[in-house]
């Protein structure tokens, strides 16, 4: 259905602007809104404009870009986190790109002279992201269609209804609709390859595997002592939470709990852990 005769970029206006009163985190109610208008309406399947001109092609029968399509942002208090820390020229990883929201976001802001890396593993993800940085002309953004981890190799992909849910991890992935074999790369590598000369930001969301592909970037992280915001499963068996928590600590990280509302905690991977909660988005400042 075109732009101008499908109901949802028309409830998009009133969304999006209730939206921009609270920026900072999402509005209450927001997902349970976007599902519901799912179950009611025909799916949208568009470009749509967002913040600073950035334009996106979104697809609402998955979740995420139901959010996107409505809110005109993704994790609205990570994405102003990461917009905060994002300096001009930067040099970002997008780790767990999705559709590649945070990498069109980290590409308009680091600007021609930055460089954006966003790694997806599922290969049709990878194409649209590739889509979506030539919808904005951003030469900058390489995408790399291959799974992050601590070492480089091969390894079974689980592939989630909900795409952006896939995960190098089967247990985490509710009835996988394909699995594959994907190319596994370290963050160290690819730095090395590429001759990145410097890194400023790592944004990692990997459903599960975020602590081994961290062991992956011992020396980048080392060198460069990037920002850091990365999706911790309180399922990450002990011995690998323990070593990537350890690195952390010994390059004298601070370690902060980032919750949906904005809201910023202490944080320890040893627990407690709250009641019914599966993760959590950790940041790691650099002091």
């Amino acid at each position: 259905m075109p732009f101008s005769l499908h109901p949802l970029p028309v409830i998009a206006r009133i969304t999006r602007w209730l939206q921009s009163l609270r920026p900072r985190r999402p509005l209450k109610g927001a997902t349970r809104l976007a599902n519901w208008l799912h179950r009611f309406l025909p799916p949208y399947q568009g470009v749509v404009r967002l913040e600073g001109g950035m334009r996106m092609a979104v697809d609402t029968r998955f979740s995420a870009e139901r959010t996107i399509l409505l809110f005109g942002s993704y994790q609205p208090a990570l994405a102003r986190l990461l917009r905060e820390h994002t300096p001009p020229d930067g040099h970002c990883l997008d780790i767990g790109a999705n559709v590649g929201f945070f990498t069109l976001q980290f590409a308009q802001q680091v600007g021609r002279a930055g460089r954006v890396a966003a790694f997806e593993a599922n290969p049709a993800l990878a194409e649209r992201i590739r889509d979506n940085a030539a919808l904005n002309d951003f030469s900058h953004v390489h995408v790399v269609n291959k799974a992050v981890d601590r070492q480089a190799g091969q390894a079974a992909f689980y592939i989630s209804p909900q795409p952006g849910k896939s995960s190098l991890l089967g247990e985490h992935v509710a009835s996988p609709t394909q699995t594959i074999v994907v190319e596994t790369i370290i963050i160290d590598a690819y730095l090395e390859q590429h001759d990145w000369p410097r890194l400023d930001i790592i944004k990692m969301d990997i459903e599960g595997n975020d602590c081994s592909a961290l062991l992956g970037a011992r020396e980048s992280l080392t060198r460069f002592r990037p920002f850091i915001v990365l999706e911790y499963w309180y399922n990450t068996p002990t011995a690998i939470a323990r070593e990537a928590f350890a690195l952390l600590d010994d390059l004298g990280y601070a370690l902060e709990g980032l919750e949906s509302s904005g809201r910023r905690t202490l944080f320890t991977w040893r627990g407690p852990h709250p009641t019914g909660q599966k993760h959590i988005d950790v940041i790691c400042l650099p002091r």
